[in-house]
């Protein structure tokens, strides 16, 4: 049985600050699912049901939202890593036409369970065809590729919070592999994950990477760069 997502969470959020890059953590409050609410969401989304992990996960906290970032110049907050379970109201259809038209049937549904931003892509509840009780997890990468993370909500959950929500993380598990800036915040806050094995790259490349050899003014610059796009993505939205 999986731990409650507080205590998940808060062993995320204490592993987190005790480097000394990570300037805040914040954990969001959720209340409790009901059992009416998964009622409810099964009616509306009949025949597909929730897997009994996801169910238990919802009733203890219906959503879930941890982000964590570092300081530029001493004062500006940068929001960098996040690990998120959409709530009940969040878990809707993927309309995907183009992929479910190439895999011949278009019967096929997924569910979003994750579209925050510094996933680089989209987490999704997939139930194959003809299978409406026991989803996989599957990550949509940005090119429209959808790639397979985990079996059950379960252990995707354990994955996001092993991984400490770092940026664009479910690359580690597609053939594209993770970016430099992923290998590095991984380096930084949990190097046993890369000592595991030799890394594929973004850039074409398989990089080992070495905690030792961890460049931290590197990391500083590309989360000065990171502010800089987020504002700039702030200031289009409210054009």
């Amino acid at each position: 049985m999986m731990p409650s997502p507080e205590i998940m969470l808060g062993l995320v959020s204490k592993s987190l600050l005790q480097h000394p890059l990570i300037k805040h953590v914040y954990v969001q409050d959720f209340p409790r699912g009901t059992q009416s609410q998964i009622v409810r969401w099964e009616q509306k989304n009949s025949p597909h049901l929730l897997p009994p992990d996801l169910k238990a996960f919802l009733l203890e906290s219906d959503g879930a939202h941890l982000s964590w970032g570092t300081e530029i110049d001493g004062n500006t907050s940068t929001e960098i890593g996040c690990i998120h379970v959409n709530a009940f109201s969040g878990l809707v259809i993927v309309k995907d036409e183009d992929f479910f038209r190439s895999a011949g049937v278009p019967e096929r549904i997924a569910f979003e369970l994750d579209t925050c931003p510094q996933t680089h892509g989209r987490v999704v509840l997939y139930y194959p065809y003809g299978n409406h009780t026991v989803p996989q997890v599957m990550f949509i990468s940005p090119d429209g590729r959808w790639h397979y993370i985990a079996a059950t909500f379960g252990d995707y959950f354990r994955l996001a919070v092993l991984n400490h929500g770092i940026p664009g993380w479910c690359f580690a598990y597609t053939e594209i592999g993770l970016s430099t800036q992923a290998l590095e915040w991984m380096a930084y806050l949990v190097p046993h994950r890369l000592r595991v094995t030799r890394q594929p790259s973004q850039e074409g490349t398989t990089r080992e990477v070495d905690p030792a050899e961890l460049d931290v003014e590197w990391l500083l610059d590309q989360s000065a760069t990171l502010k800089v796009q987020q504002a700039a993505a702030i200031a289009t939205e409210n054009h």
